[in-house]
């Protein structure tokens, strides 16, 4: 089994890789590939001088001394992981692993130089005695055998340092997305007790007024309550259940404000199925009911409006309340609904997103939001 310096083990044998058997193949195309243009030189540089030399006598030569580097490249590997120059090793380490390899470059050289005159005395290629024919090998290849030597060694390290950078890489964009996964959780798990307090204060309140009604509101809490579990542990439901928990909630803000509260609810059909953040529209709605038609003695009107266009999901919820009051800047006055709504959406959708609020001509307020219209969930969490 392969070791990376890092502790974890490939299934690579012979090459720092997943795929040995391909990596083979690749290691002996090259040396095929090496070992005929190096045939074809030197055949023409014997035509250029006037020793003309036979390509298919030359070519079985120049072969085999490649594939002998092929051969050999699997113990230069191993040789490189053993003596590692990158990782977390101290200088020292690494300025001894450095003589290590070059030791190690020395030794192959020697080796292939060896192994070289060898199979040029069985291939015909050499007529002089073993120990000549090695020696003439050594003073002829040695210095050349350094260098393929050390770009073996060097192949392994680039290798082993992509290898190290994609891990990285894919280490870092998991808990990118694992934070930005968190961060949502914690937005979200914010908006249900704020709506649940927010309704509770209101039971507390009418309960001094009218139980029935406040008994009423209860029990639609509970449905508010179920509804909103409903999804619980997905980031994105449908548009619909969208939808049926904002009628929850209105259905409690009727029972508080009565006849005061008119809603109207218009939804294109070809948006329900759209997905959207968990617990979306309830707390812009929310926000349309206490900060609009609370504040005004003659109560007043909630309109939810959506729509699918040019590849958007476009929702608007309108109220005719008395709007923005003076001073107001977006962003800094939001309360705890908007202000998570924000964050959620730039969080799953990046800037592929926009909230736009602004008061109405005829009154009231007008919150627009815009999203990516999408029916699965294929979210690319941007980085925190």
């Amino acid at each position: 089994m392969w070791k990376s310096a890092a502790g974890k083990h490939d299934s690579g044998v012979l090459f720092p890789s997943r795929r040995p058997l391909a990596d083979c193949a690749v290691a002996v195309g090259l040396g095929t590939l090496f070992g005929l243009v190096s045939a074809g030189q030197v055949h023409l540089y014997g035509h250029a001088v006037g020793r003309e030399l036979a390509v298919g006598r030359l070519i079985p030569i120049y072969l085999a001394r490649w594939y002998i580097w092929v051969a050999l490249t699997p113990f230069i590997f191993a040789a490189a992981r053993r003596w590692q120059l990158g990782g977390d090793t101290t200088h020292a380490t690494r300025a001894l692993n450095a003589a290590m390899l070059v030791v190690t470059a020395v030794l192959f050289a020697l080796l292939h130089s060896v192994l070289s005159a060898l199979v040029d005395i069985a291939l015909g290629a050499a007529r002089a005695p073993v120990p000549l024919a090695v020696t003439e090998h050594v003073g002829a290849f040695f210095v050349t055998g350094l260098v393929v030597c050390a770009a073996i060694i060097a192949i392994y390290h680039a290798i082993d340092y992509y290898r190290r950078y994609r891990s990285r890489e894919l280490r870092a964009s998991h808990l990118g997305a694992q934070l930005a996964q968190t961060k949502l959780q914690l937005l979200r798990m914010q908006l249900q007790p704020h709506f649940l307090f927010n309704t509770l204060n209101a039971v507390s309140a009418l309960m001094h007024e009218d139980i029935d009604a406040a008994d009423a509101m209860l029990a639609a809490l509970g449905d508010l309550l179920r509804a909103a579990l409903h999804g619980d542990g997905a980031e994105e439901v449908s548009l619909r259940q969208e939808v049926e928990l904002t009628r929850c909630y209105l259905d409690i803000m009727q029972l508080r404000f009565g006849a005061d509260l008119a809603v109207s609810i218009d939804i294109a059909s070809d948006a329900l199925d759209a997905l959207v953040p968990n617990m979306l529209l309830q707390p812009l709605v929310e926000n349309a009911v206490l900060h609009g038609i609370a504040q005004r003695n003659m109560g007043g009107h909630v309109e939810v409006r959506a729509e699918r266009a040019d590849g958007s999901l476009l929702i608007n919820v309108l109220d005719d309340g008395p709007g923005l009051p003076d001073g107001w800047e977006e962003g800094r006055s939001d309360g705890v609904g908007l202000r998570n709504t924000r964050s959620r959406l730039r969080r799953l959708y990046g800037n592929r997103q926009r909230i736009e609020i602004g008061n109405r001509a005829e009154g009231g307020l007008r919150l627009a939001l815009t999203i990516p219209f999408h029916t699965t969930s294929a979210l690319a969490l941007p980085a925190a």
